[in-house]
């Protein structure tokens, strides 16, 4: 199990890479969807363990 500060801290990255990825042409939007998706599946699944 992932250290939840650490865990917090990649969230708020994420978000902020998300943010930014949006003043982005659509072009580079989509190339980063998939990787912003598994990112946040594989977050959401540390940080809810017991939501399964």
């Amino acid at each position: 199990m992932i250290e939840q500060n650490h865990l917090n801290e990649m969230w708020k990255e994420l978000q902020d890479f998300v943010k930014r990825v949006e003043k982005e042409s659509s072009a580079q939007k989509e190339s980063a969807k998939p990787y912003i998706d598994q990112i946040k599946s594989i977050l959401m699944r540390e940080l809810c363990p017991e939501d399964k």
